[in-house]
């Protein structure tokens, strides 16, 4: 299931309950592997860090050269480092390939708080040197050692907050914090992942997988699932959370039947040695970290690296095999639900229809003796008996809250960001600010049921702003829907927030009921005069798009069709309430240019100083995946 996202695996794989590649053996991920090679390097140099480092260096590179399943980008790139020789072989990746190994660093120093943190920096700057992918190991790391020393007082929420007093980077720790929020509000993991992200990027896993633990956490084999349901990069996610559920519950804990199924033993050795990563290599690693922490250097857990190349390149084709099988499951069920969209959109109920091919004549089909009912997940059949119940069915019997769409429209003009507000025109709030929005459309019966949400959201934006959904960033932000929030009934709102191109803001009128509309700067918001619970969204909204600034290309929505460096910079520095350094900055832009981000655009701009380069971004790019 690895690269599916968690609402195909929820249509495909209602139950997750096959854990094998090969007949009824499972393997080991990169994950796991790379932890025991922390492990061992641990075992061998349980005092001295840079020595630790060197050896996890070597080991890395070995591993490397073994031909493994899987290797993110930054791991790829660092070990490509140690081979030509760099003594420093970290790379500028907020990848998850650090934080994915780190939690035996905690574990094994759960009581040496300075000397773990100094040690889980070192070996994550051994392949990531950007401080999220620094502080995101670090954090797991924490988390672990919390764990291991934890007398069960305050449950795992408890030690979430321990461990997140240490992160220090901006936007990991609003990750955790929103990962916190999602799993104490109960949201289910399909809508967490969507909210968090559950990529290899390091925000997404370390937020992801900390939802699974509060979740999700007095069950361990419960938590393991949920993280691979979550989708995206399923074996580093499952993995940080398999080493916590360890770490909190202790192996005894573990599912005993899935860890029995692993494969444990080389094919090709004789005699057939322990296999890298397996249940009894890891135990004998465990018993090695025992006695070096207790001063004695031992090496008893030893594997063979021809076994595990010989194993790996026999293995190949059947791995490939699973990821074009899950690349194209996920291509085939994302098509399945938008053709779904599609009909429901154009043809609800009941259809007739009569098609022409050349010169030949179709006769009109007939309408079947069952009903055709279109809902969210597809279309069904529907049998007599249910159809006499829909007709006679009476929504108003029961209780029916009413559903709003509201937009917060950004834009940045005169160097701030600004949001779009309009002047309520009629009660409730009359007078009052308010976000751009308005009722959803509700169909009169169970064939006819009105408008998506999304519909809704263009809808409302061009009635109201003038503005059309194809010419700005339209995302979906969240729902919101405590009791009170409207004095007329009980009304949920789903928020969207838009993002408008400075050359955009002209083009934009009051419409609808609204009397007037205007760009209000967000410091200078008039909280006490906006309707509803307005002011909580845009707040809302400000942070998600604070977060999703360096994850994504959203930045192309808020500057001109091209654009110089320090223009960019100002949009980053704008939406993250903070000043870029220009030098750091210029390292993220050359990045953003390496990887196909943003491109060359022809021509220069004249400046007070000199001509200025000018780039434009990709826009097949942008993307609305991030965080």
């Amino acid at each position: 299931m690895e690269g599916m996202r968690a609402a195909a695996i929820a249509r495909g794989y209602p139950k997750i309950d096959r854990f094998f590649l090969l007949g009824r053996t499972g393997f080991v991920s990169d994950d796991t592997e790379q932890s025991a090679l922390v492990a061992q390097s641990l075992a061998r140099h349980p005092r001295e860090k840079d020595r630790f480092a060197r050896a996890f260096q070597r080991s890395l590179l070995g591993w490397f050269l073994r031909l493994p399943w899987g290797i993110g980008l930054g791991t790829l790139r660092a070990c490509v480092r140690i081979a030509v020789g760099f003594r420093r072989s970290g790379v500028s990746s907020a990848g998850n390939g650090a934080a994915m190994r780190a939690a035996i660093v905690g574990a094994f120093f759960f009581d040496a708080p300075a000397r773990r943190r100094e040690w889980a920096d070192e070996l994550a700057r051994v392949t990531h040197t950007d401080q999220r992918a620094v502080e995101g190991a670090r954090f797991v790391a924490e988390l672990a050692a919390h764990a291991m020393g934890h007398d069960g007082a305050g449950g795992l929420e408890a030690l979430v907050e321990e461990a997140v007093s240490i992160v220090e980077e901006p936007s990991l720790r609003e990750a955790i914090q929103r990962a916190r929020r999602l799993a104490n509000d109960g949201a289910p993991v399909e809508s967490a992942s969507k909210e968090l992200g559950s990529t290899g990027f390091v925000l997404h896993t370390v937020a992801i997988t900390t939802f699974c633990l509060l979740r999700f956490g007095h069950d361990p084999e419960l938590a393991i699932v949920e993280a691979i349901r979550a989708g995206g990069d399923t074996d580093s996610n499952a993995a940080i959370v398999g080493a916590w559920m360890g770490a909190v519950h202790g192996e005894s804990a573990l599912p005993v039947a899935l860890m029995a199924n692993l494969h444990d033993r080389d094919w090709f050795t004789s005699p057939r040695t322990m296999t890298l990563g397996g249940p009894s290599h890891l135990r004998a690693l465990a018993k090695d970290l025992e006695r070096a922490r207790d001063g004695t250097a031992s090496t008893q857990a030893k594997y063979s690296w021809l076994g595990a190349l010989l194993r790996n390149a026999a293995l190949y084709p059947v791995v490939l095999m699973h990821a074009f099988r899950c690349f194209f499951e996920d291509k085939m069920k994302t098509e399945q639900g938008q053709r779904s969209r599609m009909r429901m959109k154009t043809d609800r109920g009941e259809t007739r229809s009569s098609r022409e091919n050349s010169n030949h004549k179709v006769e009109r089909c007939r309408e079947p003796p069952a009903l055709r009912h279109e809902a969210n997940a597809g279309a069904r059949t529907i049998g007599p008996e249910e159809a006499a119940f829909l007709r006679k069915y009476r929504p108003a019997d029961f209780p029916r809250p009413s559903v709003t769409v509201d937009i917060v429209a950004f834009s940045i003009i005169d160097a701030e960001l600004r949001v779009l507000l309009i002047r309520r025109g009629e009660h409730p709030y009359k007078g009052a600010w308010a976000l751009p929005g308005g009722f959803v459309r509700v169909g009169e019966g169970h064939r006819d049921q009105g408008e998506d949400l999304d519909a809704a959201a263009a809808r409302e934006l061009e009635e109201e702003t003038n503005l059309r959904a194809s010419d700005v960033y339209l995302d979906q932000l969240g729902a919101f829907g405590q009791a009170g929030r409207d004095p007329r009934m009980r009304v949920i709102t789903v928020a969207y927030y838009a993002l408008v191109r400075p050359d955009l803001v002209p083009l934009v009128k009051a419409g609808g009921d609204a009397s007037a509309a205007d760009w209000i700067s967000v410091g200078a918001l008039p909280s006490s005069a906006l309707a509803f619970d307005h002011e909580d969204i845009i707040q809302r909204a400000v942070a998600r798009v604070a977060d999703r600034i360096d994850a994504s290309s959203i930045a192309a929505s808020l500057v001109p069709k091209t654009f110089t460096t320090p223009e960019l910079r100002h949009v980053h520095a704008v939406l993250t309430g903070k000043p870029q350094d220009p030098g750091n900055f210029r390292r993220k832009f050359e990045r953003m240019l390496e990887d196909g981000v943003i491109e060359r655009a022809p021509g220069k701009r004249i400046t007070a100083s000199k001509p200025a380069l000018v780039y434009r971004f990709r826009r097949p790019m942008l993307d609305r995946s991030g965080p």
